[in-house]
C-alpha cells in the first residue's frame, strides 16, 4: 500500500501554551496526506515534552525526538528532517498553526506546478481566535512560480518564516539549514532556493502565529547577525555563482551589516560608509568586498549576547 506523502517536522522549545492547538490542526487537516509528525524538542524547560508524550499516547503518527540538550532550531530542524520518512517535508515552527485547508492546499499546488519547494506567508495574529477568523487557506493564494529560485528569493523580502513544503530530494541537495547558524530563519530559504529547480511563493498566509510570544526570530540583534552570516557563508561556499547572484548576496550582507551597526551590534567601520558601498555595488563598479565582508563576519562572531551553535560547521 502506498504511504502518505507528507511528514510534518516541528522544532519545539517551550511552546506548551500553543503546541496542542498546532497538533490538533495537523491531526484534523492532514488527512490521508499526512504520514507522520516529527516533533524535535530542543531541551524545553516548560511542559512541552510532557504534552508531546501525552499527545503521542493517543496518536501514533506523532514521533518525538529529544536528548535534553538545547542545540538550536537549525540543528533540530535538520535532525527532524533526517528522521522523517515522507517524500515531502512540511517545515513548521511549533507555535505556527496551519490555516484550515492549508495542508492539502499547499500539497496540491506543489504537485500541480511540479515544484521542488513551496513557501507561504506566516500571519502574526493577536491570538488563536484571530487566526481562526482569517478563514480557510484560499483556493487561489496568489502563487508565483519561478525557475530561477535563488534570484527570485534575493529580489523578495519576508520569506524567512517557517511555512515551507519541500520535496525531500531538494532538502537533501540543500543540506538543510546551515548548521553553523543557530536559527534557521535566514539560511534555510537561501539554501532551499539554491538547490531548487522550480519554486513557488504564495502571497496568502498558510500559518498563523500568536504575536505575544517571544522567540529568537523577534530578537533584532540575533536577526541581523544571522542574516549577515547566512548570506556570507552561502556566498563563501559558492564561489562560482553568476555575478548577478553574487551581487545580490553581497548587497544582502551589506544591508544586514548596516542594520547591525545601527543596533550597536557592529562598530562603525572605517573607510567607505556602508551605504556608499551598496550604491557602488549596484552601479556595478566592481568594488572588491571579499576582505571587507570577512572582517565584518569576524567581528560579528565575536559579539556577546548572540546564540550560536556550540560547534561551528
Amino acid at each position: 500500500m502506498q504511504q502518505a506523502p507528507v511528514s510534518a517536522v516541528l522544532t519545539v522549545f517551550n511552546k506548551a501554551d500553543v503546541l496542542e492547538s498546532v497538533l490538533d490542526r495537523l491531526r484534523t487537516d492532514g488527512g490521508p496526506l499526512l504520514r507522520e509528525v516529527v516533533a524535535v524538542d530542543d531541551g524545553s524547560t516548560d511542559a512541552s515534552r510532557a504534552l508531546l508524550a501525552g499527545y503521542a499516547a493517543g496518536w501514533p503518527a506523532l514521533r518525538i525526538l529529544h536528548d535534553g540538550e538545547n542545540r538550536g532550531p537549525s540543528a533540530r530542524l535538520n535532525e527532524g528532517a533526517a528522521a522523517a520518512r515522507g517524500e515531502w517535508l512540511l517545515l513548521l515552527d511549533a507555535d505556527g498553526i496551519l490555516r484550515r485547508g492549508a495542508f492539502a492546499g499547499m500539497y496540491r499546488l506543489a504537485c500541480a506546478h511540479a515544484l521542488d519547494a513551496l513557501h507561504a506567508r506566516v500571519k502574526r495574529v493577536a491570538d488563536l481566535q484571530a487566526g481562526e477568523a482569517l478563514g480557510p487557506f484560499p483556493v487561489d493564494p496568489g502563487l508565483e512560480v519561478s525557475e530561477r529560485p535563488l534570484a527570485t528569493l534575493l529580489e523578495r523580502r519576508g520569506r524567512v518564516r517557517m511555512a515551507w513544503l519541500v520535496h525531500r530530494d531538494c532538502f537533501q541537495r540543500a543540506g538543510g539549514a546551515d548548521p553553523g547558524i543557530f536559527v534557521q530563519d535566514e539560511s534555510l530559504p537561501l539554501r532551499l532556493a539554491g538547490a531548487a529547480r522550480r519554486i513557488g511563493l504564495c502571497e496568502a498566509a498558510a500559518v498563523c502565529e500568536p504575536k505575544a510570544r517571544f522567540n529568537l526570530s523577534a530578537d533584532r540583534r540575533q536577526q541581523h547577525h544571522d542574516r549577515f552570516l547566512a548570506h556570507f557563508r552561502y556566498l563563501s561556499a559558492h564561489p562560482d555563482l553568476p555575478a548577478s547572484l553574487r551581487r545580490g548576496l553581497i548587497d544582502r550582507c551589506l544591508a544586514s551589516a548596516g542594520r547591525a551597526t545601527e543596533s550597536g551590534l557592529l562598530p562603525e567601520q572605517s573607510g567607505l560608509p556602508l551605504r556608499l558601498r551598496r550604491l557602488l555595488l549596484r552601479l556595478g563598479l566592481g568594488l572588491d568586498t571579499a576582505e571587507y565582508l570577512a572582517k565584518l563576519a569576524s567581528q560579528l562572531t565575536q559579539q556577546p549576547g548572540i546564540r550560536r551553535p556550540e560547534v561551528s560547521v
